[in-house]
């Protein structure tokens, strides 16, 4: 049918083109140069430029359609090898989940082979190598891109968190603050706050966390209050180690009037004020934490303080003073008892320990403490059936902190947990018998 129409269409090209020779004779003069001159009929000039001009028109139209055609057949190739990749990576995550790891990394493998500019199996398998503490491979991977995944945002943070559990804190805070000042957002900023506290960079921690108070609405802020007061105490305890003490003071100082539950600052202003040889301040400012804090670490500094001074008397009246201020705290009981025992004194140390009972108290460490002050008073039979009572604890008379936050147990205080990071979570352990089982 084509043919035809275009069989049609050339006939009456023809026709045309004879018709108007016929009636136009008229030629054209053309002069190449002063000695060569030529007369060109104008009608088969006109036809001729015409012809030309389609055959041009024809020979663009072929190649553009050719053009197209190979886009297409490219294109179709590019899709039926996404499809494929996406296939292999949702068959690589399902081995993964499964258990067959070797299996699941070979088809992740083979889908980057296939197609480079998928971003997901290269991040799968940068967090396998990472849960098996292999860096050097997941760095391999993060660091062998096609450059158009180079500055995409999950990437760098992917990169950044590889920065952090090398334990390269500051590599990792370079590239969350570029990706901070670009993007923004909350949960940003508390990653890199998180991480410059990680870096113990706390000066860049206390700047970044004044702009996430600062968003925060005013209600919200409180939540805040915890990581603020770690940063400023902190910064406290640096003016310190810089020999800076009238400023560490001060701080400290600030920070137990806004930040009055906490107990790290004021165990740390007070053993400032015990290495300057200010003894009296020292223990008026752990008198102060206790109160405010109720953290029985303030009673073990000051008895540790008042034993070093040779003078348990003053401890053993703090003691007592605040028994008689918190008449029904167990613990109290407990501890001026390990203290009585400490001292060798066990006629008292079985009377606390008692009353520590009748209060309600019915922790293993009480069975251990009781079985212990038996035992220096040679009743071995009572001795050997509270030890049994405290089955599973140690004969030595040390009652551990456990963190509440991760449950880690220490036999020193601290302000921040040595295993989780947090700040201010350290409190004695004293455990009920159900709880201990």
């Amino acid at each position: 049918m084509i043919f035809r129409i275009y069989l049609s269409l050339a006939a009456l090209f023809v026709v045309l083109f004879l018709y108007l020779s016929s009636l136009n004779n008229t030629s054209l003069s053309i002069r190449l140069s002063s000695a060569n001159q030529y007369e060109l009929p104008v009608i088969p000039l006109l036809f001729a430029a015409f012809i030309a001009g389609f055959f041009i028109h024809l020979i663009v139209t072929t190649v553009r359609g050719g053009q197209r055609y190979l886009h297409s057949l490219k294109t179709a190739r590019e899709n039926k090898n996404l499809k494929e990749a996406e296939r292999l990576v949702a068959g690589g995550k399902k081995a993964i989940f499964l258990g067959n790891t070797e299996k699941g990394i070979e088809l992740l493998q083979k889908a980057i082979s296939m197609n480079r500019d998928l971003l997901e199996p290269y991040l799968m398998l940068s967090e396998y190598h990472l849960d098996n503490e292999d860096y050097d491979k997941a760095s391999a991977i993060l660091h062998d891109l096609p450059a158009e995944l180079e500055n995409d945002i999950t990437v760098q943070m992917e990169r950044s968190h590889l920065y952090s559990v090398e334990g390269n804190y500051k590599g990792a805070a370079a590239i969350l603050k570029r990706l901070n000042e670009k993007e923004g957002g909350l949960d940003l900023k508390r990653l890199l706050r998180d991480t410059y506290i990680e870096a113990e960079a706390w000066e860049e921690a206390s700047s970044i966390q004044k702009e996430i108070v600062k968003a925060l609405k005013k209600d919200d802020a409180s939540s805040e209050d915890l990581v603020s007061a770690q940063i400023k105490h902190e910064r406290a305890k640096r003016l310190l180690e810089e020999k800076k003490g009238d400023e560490a003071v001060k701080k400290f100082s600030e920070l137990n009037k806004k930040y009055k539950s906490y107990a790290p600052p004021y165990v740390n202003l007070g053993k400032h004020y015990f290495v300057e040889g200010n003894r009296e301040m020292a223990v008026a400012t752990w008198k102060k934490g206790y109160a405010a804090t109720k953290n029985l670490i303030f009673i073990f500094l000051m008895e540790d303080f008042y034993l070093k001074e040779e003078a348990p008397q003053e401890i053993i009246e703090i003691y007592k003073g605040l028994i008689r201020e918190e008449a029904g705290n167990p613990l109290l009981h407990l501890f001026l008892g390990k203290l009585y025992l400490r001292l060798e004194m066990k006629d008292d140390a079985i009377e606390r320990f008692e009353k520590a009972y009748e209060l309600g108290l019915e922790s293993p460490y009480l069975s251990r403490l009781q079985g212990e002050v038996a035992y220096r008073s040679g009743n071995f039979e009572e001795a050997a059936s509270r030890f049994k009572e405290a089955m599973g604890q140690k004969r030595q008379i040390l009652i551990p902190f456990i963190c509440t936050s991760c449950g880690d147990e220490s036999n020193d205080w601290h302000g921040t947990c040595p295993e989780c990071g947090e700040w201010d979570r350290l409190q004695i352990a004293v455990a009920t018998k159900e709880e201990t089982a």
